[in-house]
């Protein structure tokens, strides 16, 4: 009895192409080659039992091959495998489509790989299909020419920070949407959604942690994060505006970690945690700075208009502010947030009726001789006068 299999390939890969055939492999993004070692190679299918030592040199670049035989395709093997790994290293190089078999490599992934063991190198796809593995350990030496995924980050980040970005009226803001799919990483698969993948992220961002004395925003969208912990480690920045939109964050709890970024604005929507009941208040609860979520001022009165006399224009009030007396002692750090808000300020000054304005004027840039300060809308009280500054942090 004959029957038809479905194929989820494409009719134009190589059916007779066999990972055994292969003596090496070249890389798109210019890396060395990848020389295959055919000697003294072990070879493991179907099993827990391996020479752990082996697998864990560095020295030599491990080949993993994927039986599909044509059912399933290399997104959704990624996919699988992704979730396998969960939390610790997996970085996929090099991987290599064919009609019925699939291969790639990895160095440096230890518990991946072991998980793929524990797993008796086999494991079910969404629709039960079951995949095959067999591991090649020690199938080529690693030479120091060729990729690395530490090295390619770097890259990829550089190339990012050489190309800020205008969005939604703020300038230069950091784009990290999509960072997996950032050209150089043509050769390396990952998921930002994989906790190990994002503190490196984040590492390569503390590197360069001074291009945020100019950076006003950082947009990290689509990039199945589901975890924000590694952002802890990041020194204290200041951004107008984070994107997370169209992730995979569940939990409310996760935005504790982006303290120390003091941001203003925050982008969450198509995450399944804007589904949760009263989330906005829950999230300024964690992040009081917030003075946007999703578009939506976050302290919003009763709008009031103040009157700045005939034939000039009107500041709208839309929510109170953060409200600083003079007798209050707070760190310089802490007014960094206010540097690139584009919103206005109020001053209040209270004099009981005892001082002029052009006193008060005289006083204020005699000791601000240093620092550029433009009062604006001046409207004299009985007890106490206001100003508005803007731009002048």
């Amino acid at each position: 009895m004959s029957f038809s299999r479905i194929s989820n390939r494409s009719p134009q890969l190589a059916a007779s192409a066999r990972h055994d055939t292969v003596d090496y492999i070249e890389f798109v993004t210019g890396e060395g080659k990848i020389r295959i070692n055919k000697k003294n190679v072990k070879v493991y299918n179907n099993q827990t039992r391996y020479d752990v030592a082996a697998a864990d040199n560095p020295d030599f670049w491990n080949m993993v091959i994927v039986h599909h035989n044509g059912r399933q395709k290399k997104e959704q093997i990624l996919k699988k495998l992704f979730e396998i790994a969960d939390d610790v290293e997996c970085y996929i190089v090099g991987y290599r489509e064919f009609a019925r078999e699939d291969f790639f490599f990895i160095r440096l992934c230890r518990q991946f790989l072991a998980k793929l063991f524990s797993l008796s190198l086999k494991f079910k796809m969404p629709d039960f299909y079951l995949i095959y593995l067999s591991v090649k350990l020690n199938v080529a030496e690693y030479k120091s020419d060729q990729i690395h995924h530490i090295a390619t980050f770097e890259r990829a980040f550089t190339e990012r920070c050489n190309h800020y970005e205008m969005f939604e009226g703020v300038s230069k803001v950091l784009n990290l949407n999509n960072f997996a799919k950032s050209p150089e990483f043509a050769e390396i698969a990952f998921t930002l959604g994989n906790k190990s993948s994002l503190a490196l992220l984040c590492s390569t961002i503390t590197k360069h942690c001074d291009i945020f004395k100019v950076v006003n925003g950082i947009l990290l969208s689509n990039n199945d994060l589901v975890e924000l912990s590694p952002f802890a480690a990041i020194p204290a920045i200041d951004v107008q505006v984070i994107d997370l939109r169209n992730n995979k964050i569940r939990d409310v709890g996760q935005f504790k970690y982006l303290r120390k970024m003091n941001a203003t604005e925050l982008l969450i929507d198509d995450n399944p945690v804007s589904l949760t009941a009263n989330f906005m208040n829950r999230i300024l609860e964690i992040l009081p700075n917030l003075v946007k979520i999703d578009g939506e001022y976050t302290r919003t009165t009763t709008p009031s208009l103040i009157n700045l006399g005939a034939g000039e224009n009107m500041i709208e009030v839309i929510f109170q502010g953060d409200t600083i007396k003079s007798d209050e002692s707070l760190p310089p750090h802490l007014f960094r947030k206010y540097k690139t808000s584009d919103m206005w300020h109020q001053v209040i000054i209270n004099h009981n009726g005892k001082y002029a304005k052009s006193e008060l004027l005289f006083a204020i840039f005699s000791s601000l001789n240093t620092h550029e300060l433009y009062p604006c809308y001046y409207k004299v009280g009985q007890k106490n006068d206001t100003f508005f500054v803007r731009n002048c942090y």
